[in-house]
């Protein structure tokens, strides 16, 4: 019986697969954003020599991928924690881009934000999660030496989002 307790945690780690190919040293990551909205906690990544690939599952959701290549991934996520002792509570956001390798400066607005594969997720227990692309927007990076200026203001149509704009910093070392 006590080998029973030993194996469930060994088979459910052995079953976690991360969704990023990425080595740890090719990832920059800033602190947390200190105006983050609605008490939650905001992240933003770069990952360093990758392309983003935007797949569909079985069910015809799509969703992103990060590979090895020579972009550079944008990935910003919010997440808000459900208080403690509800289950399936905890809600959060995340928003994904591509910048182009050699690019120090990029505008795209509207329908030109599909050049770089903007996503938009909404995750929780809800039929309505899931990603879908942004089409509405103004999308500012401007890179001087290793920092990435990012400036986004976004809107999807019909979906209530905490978060509609992002002016972050990313070193990229």
């Amino acid at each position: 019986m006590k080998i029973f307790y030993i194996l469930i945690p060994v088979m459910i780690l052995s079953g976690c697969k991360t969704q990023s190919t990425l080595s740890q040293s090719s990832q920059i990551e800033t602190m947390e954003k200190s105006k983050c909205p609605n008490e939650g906690k905001c992240t933003i990544v770069a990952h360093k020599d990758s392309n983003l690939e935007i797949k569909v599952d079985g069910i015809g959701q799509m969703y992103p991928e990060i590979t090895e290549g020579e972009n550079i991934v944008i990935q910003y996520t919010y997440l808000k924690e459900a208080p403690e002792g509800i289950a399936d509570g905890n809600y959060s956001e995340s928003i994904y881009f591509e910048i182009p390798k050699g690019v120090n400066k990029l505008q795209k607005e509207g329908t030109g934000l599909s050049d770089v594969d903007l996503l938009y997720g909404r995750h929780f227990f809800s039929p309505e999660s899931g990603f879908m692309r942004v089409e509405s927007g103004k999308l500012s990076v401007v890179q001087k030496g290793n920092d990435l200026q990012i400036d986004l203001k976004f809107e999807i149509e019909n979906v209530g989002q905490v978060i509609s704009h992002i002016k972050e910093a990313v070193t990229i070392e």
